[in-house]
């Protein structure tokens, strides 16, 4: 198995910043094989010490220990429940454990005791999202005395929902691909939205560690037919796609999994956390198998949960929380096995083509249209919002709700960003203010601006400064105004210069030089980029005559 250009850039990012500090993390999008990732960091690391992997779901580590053998050959070691993993001579190089297991037996004498924290050279925390909990502080504190310890997390959602930062567990990103990324580049699905008819008044429900509270927000859905319109306008867009349903408790869930029975009996089946444990795998499996279509669950999917022929997300959940409505919607942003194999890494155009062309061109995602006028709630257009501004993605949110068919929501975003620019120009133009040639002093130059290089609107800087061997690598590519840089900011520049490498694109600073000439240069081939500069040397740096590309 070879990775791919993207997991390169991960793998090899990830050994940079481990080699430089204690820990970082990976921040991916579901879909785009986080577990295959760090399978090959593992493999680099065993020649100095066991590696641990921790994950808080029994499905997780089932899937590392699959994936393990499959991309490496070696076979894990299993640490969890009656499981216990060798000490002896043949013990393996790699434990899979979860922080259940971890953390049982009592304060003095904690699983985690049995094992010699000298003898691990690196722990990878799966949904690392969840590690700032206590029982991983505590884990953590332990394998810590070893001071060459390394701590590597991976995550498809890098801000917790409550707020809490995970900067004191992970002191860097080495990388960062989210939905927006993936979709763009062609290696997940788009997704199209449509907001069912369903007017939902949130403000009595109250807000608690950056969501609505349980029980108000039970009591809201379950007024009235509510529950009954979620399940006909789902029948109605969803037709015969399978389709995941996140509910918010188990008693509106069990009344949406009705709602679909009456329509058809036996399409619907509930898992849930008080599903015997017995049981719900047999269900699960059916699911995969396409035995039903639609698997009515609440909080059981929104982890380690892979069916890739999931062509339809019903949110039957409203929330506050963007990193909630990512986790849901990633459950079907996978494309179809085999669609992508054979293309080559760089043809972003024929990786596009073969999803539009697959049995799962797209994933249909059914949310509920809500009033909160003291909260925004997350939103589809938020978890593709990337780079855009949040002007953007709201005026792209407006347009989904107002159409009556379901729109792509990449489209929307990016039709509301013709729609922003072109009403700044407007504005900038009555008043006067439009100064195309206003020259900044250089300490008000924003970099990213200057090279147009994107920002994330949900980003996660600590403001720590950027590190030596940053600076020298970006001195080293002579570009200005990034002398003030933090350590994040230096990250993004240096993903950057490697994206564009890796797709054969200008360099940043071709790019700067060519847009003061009026191109379009933001996807422009290195090639290509390199023959416009040569001409306009040549024309003593004098703008040519002749179109713009």
């Amino acid at each position: 198995m070879i990775p791919r250009p993207y997991q390169r850039d991960a793998i090899e990012s990830a050994m940079e910043h481990l080699a430089r500090g204690p820990s970082t993390r990976i921040v991916q999008a579901t879909g785009l094989g986080k577990t295959t990732q760090f399978c090959w960091i593992a493999e680099r690391f065993v020649a100095r010490g066991r590696v641990l992997i921790v994950a808080d779901r029994e499905e997780l580590l089932d899937q590392a220990r699959d994936e393990l053998y499959a991309v490496t050959g070696i076979r894990a070691d299993l640490e969890r429940a009656k499981h216990v993993a060798s000490d002896g001579m043949f013990k393996s190089p790699v434990v899979l454990t979860s922080i259940q297991t971890q953390r049982s037996g009592s304060n003095g004498d904690r699983r985690w005791h049995k094992f010699d924290p000298f003898e691990f050279s690196l722990i990878i925390i799966d949904e690392a999202d969840l590690a700032c909990a206590d029982s991983y502080r505590e884990m953590m504190a332990h394998y810590r005395q070893n001071p060459s310890l390394k701590v590597l997390g991976v995550t498809a959602t890098p801000n917790r929902h409550d707020g809490k930062t995970l900067n004191g567990m992970f002191g860097s990103v080495a990388h960062d691909f989210r939905i927006f990324d993936g979709v763009k580049e062609g290696w997940i699905v788009r997704p199209k939205q449509k907001y069912l008819d369903v007017e939902l008044n949130l403000d009595g429900a109250g807000y608690s560690l950056g969501d609505f509270k349980g029980k108000e927000l039970r009591e809201i859905l379950a007024a009235g037919d509510t529950i009954e319109r979620i399940a006909s306008g789902a029948i109605q867009w969803a037709e015969d796609r399978k389709s995941i349903v996140f509910c918010d408790s188990v008693e509106n869930a069990g009344r949406m999994a009705e709602a679909f029975n009456r329509s058809a009996l036996g399409s619907a089946y509930i898992v849930t956390g008080k599903t015997p444990k017995d049981e719900r795998p047999g269900i699960i499996d059916r699911f995969r198998a396409s035995g039903f279509q639609w698997l009515v669950n609440v909080g059981v999917c929104t982890r380690g949960f892979n069916v890739p022929d999931v062509r339809c997300i019903v949110l039957a959940r409203p929330t506050l929380s963007a990193t909630l409505h990512v986790q849901m919607i990633g459950r079907g942003t996978r494309t179809l096995p085999g669609v992508l194999d054979g293309i080559d890494d760089a043809d972003v155009a024929g990786r596009r083509a073969a999803i539009a062309a697959s049995a799962k061109p797209s994933l249909l995602v059914l949310d509920v249209v809500g009033n909160c006028a003291k909260h925004s709630l997350a939103t589809t257009a938020d978890a593709l919002g990337g780079t855009y501004s949040d002007a953007v993605v709201a005026l792209a949110d407006k347009m989904i709700r107002e159409s009556a068919v379901p729109v792509d929501v990449l489209d929307a975003i990016e039709q509301a960003q013709d729609l922003h620019n072109a009403e700044i120009q407007r504005r900038a133009k009555e008043r006067g203010a439009l100064r195309l040639h206003a020259k900044p002093s250089a300490r008000d130059i924003d970099p990213f601006a200057f090279y147009g290089i994107e920002q994330s609107r949900d980003d996660f800087d600590n403001g720590e400064p950027m590190q030596d061997w940053q600076r020298e690598k970006i001195e080293g590519w002579k570009l200005k105004h990034v002398s003030n840089l933090t350590a994040r900011d230096a990250d993004r520049i240096i993903a950057e210069y490697r994206r564009r490498g890796r797709n054969d694109l200008l360099t940043i600073k071709q790019e700067a030089v060519l847009r003061r000439y009026g191109y379009d240069a933001s996807n422009m081939p290195y090639e290509r980029a390199h023959a416009i500069m040569d001409a306009l040397a040549r024309n003593g740096w004098k703008p040519l005559k002749g179109a713009r590309a």
